[in-house]
């Protein structure tokens, strides 16, 4: 967490620290009174993007009869 005295702090600075995901407490005369915190919990992590796969990989229209004579030899022996 970092903190900034109201009388050096400049917003661009405070927004950019929040946009990075860290927690800014604002200082007046060393005491705090203020905390800007960002809405989301971290930054926004590109690997964890929805649709990042999208178009990469091709699923079958049988998709749900997959490894289904495998898992059925599993459970009742070859037939």
């Amino acid at each position: 967490m970092q903190s900034l005295d109201v009388k050096d702090a400049a917003l661009t600075d405070v927004i950019a620290g929040v946009r990075r995901g860290e927690e800014i407490t604002l200082l007046d005369d060393g005491r705090a009174i203020a905390r800007v915190v960002p809405l989301l919990p971290r930054p926004l992590d590109a690997s964890f993007r929805l649709g990042l796969l999208e178009g990469q990989a091709r699923i079958p229209a049988d998709w749900k009869e997959l490894g289904r004579s495998e898992i059925e030899e599993e459970f009742y022996g070859k037939a």
